[in-house]
């Protein structure tokens, strides 16, 4: 959700006073993880928020601010398998027997600083 809204920001699909509508009330729940994925994205947005504020940052340098903010703590998501195992499958007597893979799945979040943001 976090990234979302940042992304429709940057895409002009939201403004400014959108995203600190949405962000404040937020942030209580958003820093109680410090050390979390999100807590350096956070960090960022409350800067640029404040620059923003200050006229130290133009709108369009607070944007690509947040896209290299993106691009840097990026999160992927993949799905590993945790119990490997297999299940034979056997067809007709002219066929050759499949051994397909079954299992239970585990997510795991890794951070990928190659996931491009435009």
């Amino acid at each position: 959700m976090l990234r979302d809204t940042i992304l429709d920001f940057v895409e002009n699909r939201i403004t400014t006073h959108d995203l600190e509508e949405w962000f404040v009330p937020r942030l209580p729940a958003l820093i109680r993880y410090p050390d979390s994925a999100d807590a350096d994205v956070i960090s960022a947005i409350e800067l640029g928020l404040t620059e923003l504020d200050l006229n130290i940052r133009t709108r369009e340098d607070f944007v690509e601010f947040l896209k290299q903010v993106l691009r840097e703590h990026s999160v992927v998501i993949t799905y590993l398998r945790a119990t490997p195992s297999t299940v034979n499958q056997t067809g007709s007597s002219n066929e050759t027997s499949k051994q397909w893979p079954i299992g239970v799945y585990s997510a795991n979040i890794i951070r990928a600083s190659s996931v491009a943001v435009q």
